[in-house]
């Protein structure tokens, strides 16, 4: 009988440890706030997003096996309160213009445009579903193909463009609808 020893497993990252936390936030703080900034718009909501994930990290303590699992425990909680952010800034009786939408999807050239792009994001945002709201956020600010919100995501491509493509309908169907309410 041949008895294997296992190597032994790869040390948890437990982020109950101050330590820990700190390390990741020295590693990861400049890509998360620079994230974030282009969602929201705001290198203070930036800055209050970024300290707010690495409080929660903390108090969470989760436990990872690898330092990519942490990596994207992160990354997708500092995307979530971005879109929590806008959401709360958001206004059910703003509407969205066509012309909008596509200033959206145009690179900012300067402070005012950047400004416009934020408030039509907000309104966006509080229109739509999670998922949709971070396709949207993926593809139109992060500027990321199908394929790559699908693998940020851990789903298909195909799973990808279904939900942007309920998120246009919606959106579509709410500029419609806003005519009739007048």
């Amino acid at each position: 009988m041949v008895t294997t020893i296992a190597a032994p497993a790869a040390p948890a990252l437990d982020c109950s440890d101050r330590a820990v936390v700190h390390r990741l936030y020295e590693r990861l703080g400049r890509a998360v706030i620079h994230r974030v900034q282009r969602v929201v718009r705001r290198g203070d909501i930036g800055q209050e997003i970024l300290q707010e994930t690495f409080v929660r990290l903390w108090t969470v303590g989760p436990r990872f096996a690898s330092e990519a699992a942490a990596f994207a425990w992160v990354f997708k909680t500092s995307h979530r309160l971005a879109l929590d952010h806008l959401r709360s800034r958001f206004s059910r009786s703003e509407f969205v213009s066509a012309g909008e939408l596509a200033a959206l999807a145009e690179a900012p050239a300067t402070q005012e445009a950047e400004a416009l792009q934020a408030q039509v994001l907000r309104k966006v945002i509080g229109r739509l579903s999670e998922d949709e709201a971070s396709y949207f956020v993926f593809k139109y600010v992060d500027r990321m193909t199908l394929d790559e919100i699908g693998e940020v995501a851990g789903v298909s491509a195909k799973t990808v463009s279904r939900a942007l493509a309920r998120a246009e309908q919606k959106l579509a169907q709410w500029r419609g609808g806003l005519h009739h309410d007048v």
